[in-house]
């Protein structure tokens, strides 16, 4: 691996680091199984793909809401204004507490490696 491809998987995993992104759809599908070490499980990097390895995946899925949070505050949000979905009140408010709830899990992490660095300082 070359310097250029080290600094991009370097900026790809800071980038994960520091931004927290949830994403609620709904919808029907039929097949999103991998068997991948022989026990079936949701393919969940490729629900929105229209094939998972050599399996064909049926499905309709819509976009509910999406929210991305950066290290910094910065948001990004989006949620549908399509009132045919069927729970929409329901899909929202899950969407709403799975944020809250991630927000809550980067803090913990973030809390435990500063508590983790002033113990290191305080030894130092």
């Amino acid at each position: 691996m070359g310097l250029k491809q080290a600094i991009e998987k370097l900026n790809t995993a800071v980038d994960d680091l520091v931004t927290l992104e949830v994403i609620t759809y709904t919808g029907d599908v039929k097949h999103i199984i991998n068997t991948t070490g022989g026990k079936p499980t949701i393919d969940w990097d490729n629900l929105t793909t229209s094939s998972v390895g050599s399996a064909t995946t049926q499905a309709t899925i819509k976009l509910v809401a999406a929210t991305q949070v950066k290290f910094d505050g910065d948001m990004k949000l989006f949620q549908t204004d399509q009132q045919d979905i069927p729970r929409l009140q329901e899909l929202l408010d899950l969407h709403r507490k799975s944020v809250e709830t991630s927000i809550a899990a980067r803090k913990s992490v973030v809390d435990f490696f500063g508590d983790l660095l002033k113990d290191i300082v305080k030894k130092g």
